[in-house]
């Protein structure tokens, strides 16, 4: 239908705003704010962080448990458990 030279649509509902990209929004909000990187990435190990390692590999503490104590990636400290020498104790997962 034209009106004063201009065509008017008639709305349909692809045209209005849909709640969704908001709502997938805020859910990739969430998730990055749940990848954080840990305090100590990229820093070197200081010696108390490897003795702490070592003690709580020795208590079998899960890795999760390991990421949160020691500020580091999984990655991290399943590489420095192996090469301390504590490689034939199992991080836990």
């Amino acid at each position: 239908m034209i009106i004063g030279g201009y065509m008017k649509r008639n709305k349909r509902k692809s045209d209005t705003p849909s709640d969704e990209p908001e709502r997938r929004e805020s859910e990739r909000r969430e998730t990055s704010d749940r990848r954080k990187t840990p305090r100590n990435y990229g820093t070197p190990w200081t010696e108390e962080q490897i003795q702490l390692l070592k003690d709580l590999l020795s208590r079998e503490a899960p890795l999760r448990q390991l990421e949160q104590i020691l500020g580091r990636t999984p990655s991290d400290i399943e590489d420095k458990a192996k090469e301390i020498g504590d490689h034939d104790k199992k991080v836990g997962h």
